[in-house]
């Protein structure tokens, strides 16, 4: 990431041993009250995963070093890697020591992009970063289950959980992800995007029949939606089935044998937690 052209200029202040980690996502995170920013970190707290960089001016928050080292230690705990500051020198004058050493005991990366400069904008780091990213998730390479559950690994025990496996991966595919018992109920579901109101419920109703035929890997085309299914086990050795269900493009059979990999062993190292929620059928 640091080799992109938007990067020119850009220091690393902190969190240098860390730099091997995978980007796959930005954020942005400003807003005028610090209040509010604090009930929406903690409100989308299990949304947010391992590989994210969130940009910031700390405009919100520029008279307060305190309340900077607040924010470090919510993007911490969040599972973030790092923040990429704007506007030092314009809106905080530098970046406070008391905020370096908290970032760098966390080895939490801090860039700063170039200081005084006013030509600076947020759109021209994501979108080299963003393409770069679409580029990388095009392909999954052999030692990707691997590095998907190191991903997972590393984010704060607490976090470390199938639920979150299935958001990152919903994330890296663009794809509805949901997990059913053997009579189609509903266990766990991620959608993409988080709010869509795509009926995967009646969709996988209709691969009932084949599922009880005990057919394997069936893929059909129903409505611009893609659904393609493989079972997993849990712990107990009752069978559960992944459904991955993407618009409007199908998914490779290399990468599906690949993503249901990684969700066995998700639940073979932290078993399967029921979550229901209003879009579940009971």
């Amino acid at each position: 990431m640091l080799q992109l052209p938007s990067f020119r200029g850009a220091k690393v202040l902190t969190g240098k041993n860390n730099l091997q980690r995978t980007v796959s996502s930005l954020s942005v995170l400003e807003v005028s009250n610090v209040d509010y920013s604090s009930r929406i970190v903690n409100s989308v707290q299990e949304e947010w995963y391992a590989e994210e960089m969130v940009i910031s001016s700390f405009y919100s928050i520029k008279d307060s070093i305190e309340k900077q080292c607040e924010a470090i230690e919510y993007l911490y705990e969040l599972g973030e890697v790092g923040l990429i500051l704007y506007y030092v020198g314009i809106i905080i004058p530098e970046v406070a020591e008391e905020v370096l050493q908290l970032a760098e005991s966390k080895n939490f990366i801090i860039i700063c992009m170039p200081e005084n400069d006013f030509s600076l904008r947020y759109n021209e780091v994501i979108y080299e970063v963003m393409e770069a990213i679409v580029l990388n998730n095009q392909t999954f390479n052999d030692n990707f289950v691997n590095e998907a559950l190191e991903k997972v690994s590393l984010l704060p025990e607490h976090s470390r959980s199938v639920e979150i496996t299935l958001k990152f991966l919903s994330d890296r595919l663009k794809a509805n992800i949901i997990l059913t018992n053997t009579h189609m109920e509903i266990v766990n579901q991620v959608m993409w995007p988080r709010n869509s109101s795509l009926d995967v419920a009646h969709l996988i109703d209709g691969y009932a029949p084949y599922l009880l035929n005990g057919a394997k890997g069936q893929t059909e085309s129903n409505s611009d939606c893609y659904v393609e299914y493989k079972s997993v086990h849990q712990k107990n050795g009752e069978v559960l089935y992944l459904f991955l269900i993407k618009e409007n493009s199908k998914l490779p059979a290399k990468t599906i044998d690949k993503i249901s990999e990684v969700v066995q062993v998700a639940i073979n190292l932290w078993g399967i937690s029921i979550t229901r929620s209003a879009n579940m059928p009971w």
